[in-house]
């Protein structure tokens, strides 16, 4: 018997249909049920279930269509592009429901209206998401072109491929000017070849586009640039600017001087002019002060700390943003007491309103980092602080960061925070005025919900809350983590300078030839137990002929080669060699050592690597005295097969250290269940 071509067409559109139902029906289930892995809180809960359980199945019954595509098949493409971000961690779980109200939204939007204010608010990564579960209609096009402009924001130096992209004509001024003043030498070099950045540039009416285009021929542009505007604006001419390149004191003074006048304008472009270019060169050029105090460590203070002489409480202020984590303690301590007195004249809260709390944030990380910021906040009005303080925490913790930077700003906050919560009167303070946030922003968007009741519960000292809780997942680090195929496998880091040969000796003390065979491959060494756990140490030689970055690869080339995962990594070096050790920090260690001088301020990068890493730092000065005897009983306790409580291992340093100066340094050095940014940042991921 014959069917009938209708008929035939019906039962296609059946199976069609049916199977287009079973593979949306899975998908959304297995989503939904990693979305659950862990139970989060009741507003996730409640977004999650809802989307899922109701808004999902709702657009399918209506059989809504969008240019001819149906729901179910877009709603399928979005439950594959989330699971997709989700395993390469891009997104984290908290971002899930904003992501799905800005696809509801866009569904609303989209032929009514403009998609602009909608995605203006978005990250680039939950753009993505969308751009992939829209791309193959035209509202795909439009998503990805935002796409492509927040990516351009974030990352400026791809402009001068893209601005002929017709999709992008309308923004080309928009493009120039995030070029010119992000990325202002690159600009000037790309210009030379790239014509439509000529035509654009030339064209533009932007202040700061011309300021910079006008240098684009003199030499000692690096130098030139953050003068830009004032020589643009005829405040300066270039032959002054000249004159003070080699006077390094008076430069820094102009410099700042000038920055604080750009941030100080009620002009947002100048606010704005080369914002970060000049902040990342306060980097470079503060070390004019900050090298030679380190550098003269074991000379008298009169002579060490000579360069600081007549340095103004202003310029005092930019060389700590600058130096950062690259001072020695001593040195930091010493600056940062110069600017207390420096700033006593006018008074420190006189002297934060005339800088309009530039770079505030940043400034209390820093000296938190240093433990020394309770004694600035004392200093202080407490009410005018606070404010200054919140008006930071809304300006770096907004809907529109990537997860990357939520928790950098995160981990920064919770450490000024718990930093704080010993000054009452700020302490009280601050909970009212994040409550207040908190309560007007919970209900729109969950990660920032969290992150506010996080702070809250930091303040409030709570010691059942979740932090506690999570306290508990670094008191303990079980022997067996450690074991890489039933083998502790331990890498350290030594440099070319003499403290890094005298921590090399003090540290192969711990080696001694009756329990340790050593193998010397000329530019490391390697240890291996005789008894006990199986435990190979690596450790290069400092002041080789190939030096220590060379004689640090070869030796964890060796390490790779020879099928082994580092398990345990020890940093033994001055603070400004840290950086380096970081670069080469595996994701597989679990035990991190950073007994450097201001070790603290990094844990972060430690973070990134591996979230479940414990890590031991100092606040304060790394020294031999408190690092052998902690690394010492670290080895014993790993080679007898002990799992490391630090709660009680921590005791029982607290009791051997009996010098009262032993004691002092060892009050600085952190153990790994102290870290409140970690934990912070833990419980509000959900890491």
């Amino acid at each position: 018997m014959k069917i009938p071509l209708t008929i035939l067409l019906a039962l296609v559109f059946l199976q069609t249909y049916a199977q287009e139902k079973i593979t949306y029906e899975s998908q959304k289930e297995k989503l939904y049920k990693k979305l659950n892995e862990k139970y989060i809180g009741p507003f996730y809960q409640a977004e999650i279930d809802h989307f899922y359980k109701v808004a999902c199945d709702s657009l399918v019954s209506t059989g809504l269509t969008l240019d001819g595509e149906q729901a179910s098949s877009l709603l399928v493409k979005l439950f594959l592009a989330t699971e997709i971000e989700l395993e390469k961690k891009t997104i984290s779980k908290l971002r899930v429901p904003s992501l799905n109200d800005a696809f509801l939204q866009t569904l609303k939007i989209y032929k009514k209206g403009s998609l602009k204010e909608l995605y203006s608010n978005l990250g680039i990564n939950r753009m993505r998401i969308l751009y992939a579960t829209f791309k193959d209609i035209p509202a795909g096009d439009t998503i990805n072109t935002f796409a492509s402009l927040r990516e351009m924001t974030y990352n400026p130096i791809l402009i001068p491929g893209r601005i002929n992209k017709p999709e992008l004509a309308p923004w080309k001024d928009t493009m120039v000017y995030y070029l010119a003043n992000f990325e202002p030498e690159f600009f000037l070099t790309e210009l030379k070849n790239n014509s439509t950045l000529q035509e654009v540039a030339a064209n533009h009416s932007n202040p700061t586009v011309k300021a910079v285009l006008a240098l684009k021929d003199e030499e000692n542009i690096t130098e030139l640039l953050p003068f830009g505007l004032a020589i643009f604006e005829k405040r300066m001419t270039i032959e002054a600017v000249r004159a003070l390149i080699n006077k390094p004191a008076a430069y820094y003074s102009a410099y700042t001087k000038e920055m604080l006048l750009l941030h100080s304008s009620q002009e947002p472009y100048k606010q704005k002019y080369l914002s970060v270019y000049r902040q990342d060169l306060n980097d470079v050029i503060s070390e004019y002060y900050v090298t030679p105090m380190n550098e003269m460590h074991e000379k008298p203070d009169a002579q060490r700390y000579r360069i600081l002489t007549g340095t103004s409480a202003q310029d005092l202020y930019f060389v700590i943003l600058g130096g950062g984590s690259s001072f020695y303690t001593s040195s930091f301590l010493h600056t940062f007491d110069q600017f207390l007195k420096a700033a006593e004249k006018e008074g420190l809260s006189a002297f934060f309103e005339r800088i309009g709390y530039f770079d505030l944030g940043e400034f209390l990380t820093t000296i938190s980092g240093y433990g020394v910021l309770n004694k600035l906040a004392g200093q202080m009005d407490e009410q005018r602080f606070t404010s200054a303080l919140i008006n930071y925490m809304n300006t770096v913790v907004n809907s529109q960061m990537t997860d990357r930077e939520l928790i950098l700003h995160g981990m920064n906050l919770a450490e000024i925070f718990n930093g704080l919560k010993v000054n009452e009167k700020i302490r009280v303070l601050l909970i009212s005025r994040i409550n207040e946030i908190y309560a007007s922003r919970k209900t729109s968007n969950v990660m920032l919900g969290r992150m506010y009741a996080g702070f809250i519960d930091i303040l409030e000292n709570n010691q059942n809350g979740k932090l506690a809780e999570v306290e508990k997942l670094y008191e303990t680090l079980a022997v067996d983590k450690l074991k890489s195929r039933d083998t502790i496998i331990q890498v350290a880091l030594f440099y070319d300078d003499v403290d890094g040969t005298a921590s090399y000796a003090n540290f192969m003390e711990i080696f001694n030839n009756k329990e340790w065979n050593k193998e010397d491959r000329g530019n490391y060494l390697i240890m291996q137990s005789k008894s006990g756990n199986p435990m190979i140490v690596y450790c290069n030689k400092p002041n080789t002929k190939i030096k220590d970055n060379a004689a640090q690869n070869e030796m964890l080339l060796a390490v790779s080669e020879a099928g082994r995962e580092i398990t345990s990594f020890l940093h033994r070096g001055h603070s400004h060699h840290l950086f380096k050790s970081l670069r080469k920090l595996p994701a597989t260690a679990q035990f991190v050592y950073l007994g450097s001088c201001g070790g603290y301020n990094d844990v972060s990068k430690v973070f990134f690597a591996n979230p479940d890493a414990h890590i031991i730092s100092t606040r304060s000065i790394g020294s031999k005295y408190v690092n052998d005897p902690i690394l010492k009983k670290y080895t014993s306790e790993v080679l007898a097969n002990h799992d490391l409580n630090w709660v009680a291992l921590w005791k029982g340093f607290e009791t051997s250290f009996t010098n009262k100066n032993t004691k002092d340094l060892f009050s600085g050095y952190i153990p790994p269940n102290k870290y409140v940014g970690i934990m912070f940042i833990r419980e509000v991921f959900n890491y």
